[in-house]
């Protein structure tokens, strides 16, 4: 299997990773998925957001207007509305049609806004993953098991969004919450050929 050339080069007095990628083609579809969660329902005033279903609307009138995305290829998940809310059940479809029939050259598009907690096994008393909050999400803290309800765990996103892509098709993920550079399962992630490449923890500080 072809590697990816990888050297270092100083920026600013460090040593920082310079990977040479040969672009991806952007021929193919464009779709979104957009979460915005405000929290609105949750009994812990401080737990709730005045901005994320702002952000997710604002991210979709970005698209439409400036990045050649089409409304019927824009699904937006938000806790303001009857419909199409963010609860885990609902986030879990919608990240499967955004990938469903990807194809090389198609460019999948995912935001979200709300929160994330560090998740811990049962057994354990470190976090060993991240995930999404959903909606129903009745935690107050921001550190949470594998077994709460209203969890959508890193590496369920991962296996959906990520690993199931095909050669060519590259997946541009916007995190707006925190912990955003794992919560799709690497600390650093490039989809081409089909490949997810990790920036292991021992490299040279970015």
């Amino acid at each position: 299997m072809p590697t990816r050339p990888l050297d270092y080069e100083v920026s600013h007095g460090r040593y920082a990773p310079r990977y040479h990628v040969p672009a991806v083609p952007r021929i193919g579809r464009k779709k979104a998925l957009l979460i915005g969660i405000n929290y609105s329902s949750h009994p812990d005033a401080r737990f709730r957001l005045k901005s994320g279903v702002r952000n997710a609307q604002e991210m979709k009138r970005l698209l439409l207007s400036h990045s050649g995305f089409e409304g019927n290829n824009i699904r937006i998940l938000t806790d303001d509305q009857p419909e199409n809310i963010p609860t885990k059940d609902n986030i879990r479809v919608a990240m499967h049609w955004l990938v469903e029939g990807a194809e090389h050259g198609d460019t999948p598009f995912f935001y979200f806004s709300g929160h994330t907690a560090r998740l811990k096994d049962v057994h354990e008393n470190v976090p060993i993953h991240e995930g999404m909050c959903a909606m129903e999400y009745m935690g107050t803290s921001h550190f949470s098991d594998l077994t709460a309800p209203g969890i959508v765990v890193d590496d369920d996103m991962h296996n959906i969004m990520v690993k199931s892509l095909p050669s060519g098709c590259r997946l541009t993920a916007i995190l707006d919450c925190c912990s955003d550079g794992t919560l799709i399962g690497t600390l650093f992630f490039e989809i081409l050929n089909s490949l997810t490449y990790t920036l292991p923890q021992t490299s040279p500080s970015l």
